[in-house]
């Protein structure tokens, strides 16, 4: 196989030098087309093993079915090299390169030379060839040959069934052998985690994820589940508010998109008493989902804070509507899969607890209990009985942060 990797610099269109007119459509210098950072409209043509492929960039299928933008993939069989690959850039320019390596991603910057990272040959006039390094926690070898593979898929498997059945303390040995097998497998660093801190083993749980966010630093649901664990509501779990904030900025930052990383921000600005900051992260996930029932209660309960009655009565009124709303249906690990496929089919199902629950969360339980579209305006003496137990759990957490560890 051979990943191909195309980057451009885009050219705006516009008039030529000297006000001359072009025909609609051209670009400087008299190229037909403009091109764009991922060069969508490019045309790749491989030549290996007496086999040509042609493929465009961009031109993929549905969203669930298309490829990362400004690449293109090929399948080479048996060659074990690549006689010739060929671009014709959307602007017209052709570039041509030969003798590239099998099993490589090649990246090419519209008129530079490939950057080739894998096995195989030096390119004249490339970057050095290098490997992928090796970030995973373990030095145990991914699976090689087809018995490891049947023997990963049946322990993973067998692992997902038990944890789905709630016995926890199985499953977390049968993932364990998984990843003696393949020790960067993300589900099953993932969900040795989560079992982990579900049966209160909190350092054993922060090891799992800080190794698949070493394996995939690119891991949203690592740093979150990272993060959620840093600030749980358990009062016997570590309390680390600094290093929580870090994994949700970071999560935010990967995915930002995500309302779970703005809320969790938002409950630690509220802790810290920096109101401005928590009303732009828990405004900013009520904005992006108006059914975030916490977000707008916790927004309510700085108004409270600010007696503002209005305001916090205002606040009360979404979150009950909020709760009110059709839930959203939970996704699965596989994105847009909505089939109605039982549960103990999906390989990875979402886990409600332990990440689910956040600082301030159970205090917003009573509002999806009554839950109405049309609640009754609070009274004063309303909003007192539900929003001080809040600031008494505020004063809480302020003393484990500040207890020496």
């Amino acid at each position: 196989w051979l990943r191909v990797v195309l980057r451009a610099e885009p050219r705006r269109r516009g008039g030529a030098a000297g006000g001359a007119e072009r025909p609609a459509g051209a670009a400087p210098g008299g190229r037909r087309f403009a091109t764009t950072t991922f060069a969508n409209g490019a045309f790749v043509t491989l030549t290996a093993g007496g086999v040509r492929q042609v493929r465009e960039v961009g031109a993929q299928a549905s969203y669930l079915s298309q490829q990362p933008p400004g690449e293109v993939h090929f399948g080479l069989g048996d060659a074990a090299a690549v006689d010739s690959l060929d671009i014709a850039w959307p602007d017209g320019t052709t570039q041509s390169f030969r003798d590239l390596p099998a099993r490589a991603t090649v990246t090419i910057v519209e008129g530079g030379q490939p950057e080739i990272e894998g096995a195989g040959p030096k390119v004249e006039g490339a970057a050095p060839a290098t490997a992928t390094p090796d970030v995973g926690a373990s030095t145990a070898p991914a699976p090689a040959d087809r018995q490891a593979i049947v023997r990963f898929w049946k322990l993973f498997n067998e692992a997902t069934t038990t944890r789905m059945r709630g016995d926890c303390r199985t499953a977390i040995g049968l993932y364990e052998q998984a990843l003696a097998l393949d020790a960067r497998h993300e589900d099953s660093l993932y969900y040795v985690g989560q079992c982990r801190q579900t049966l209160g083993d909190y350092d054993g749980a922060r090891e799992a994820f800080e190794r698949l966010t070493a394996v995939n630093p690119h891991s949203a649901r690592g740093h979150l589940a990272l993060g959620a664990l840093l600030a749980s509501p358990d009062p016997e779990a570590p309390l680390d508010l600094a290093g929580a904030e870090r994994e949700f900025r970071r999560a935010h930052e990967i995915n930002g998109e995500e309302t779970g990383p703005m809320l969790r921000l938002g409950e630690i600005a509220v802790v810290r008493a920096d109101e401005v900051q928590a009303r732009d992260w828990l405004e900013s996930a009520l904005r992006t989902n108006p059914k975030s029932v916490e977000a707008a209660f916790l927004l309510g309960y700085l108004r409270w804070r600010a007696r503002d009655v209005p305001g916090a009565q205002a606040y009360y009124a979404r979150a009950m509507k909020a709760a009110a709303t059709d839930a959203p249906i939970k996704g699965v690990l596989s994105e847009g899969d909505r089939k109605t496929t039982a549960p103990a089919k999906l390989a990875a199902p979402p886990l409600a607890a332990p990440m689910g629950r956040t600082l301030f969360s159970s205090y917003a339980a009573p509002l999806r209990k009554n839950a109405s579209a049309e609640a009754a305006t609070p009274t004063p003496a309303v909003l007192e009985a539900l929003y001080a137990p809040i600031a008494g759990s505020v004063a809480s957490l302020n003393e484990r942060v500040a207890r020496p560890r």
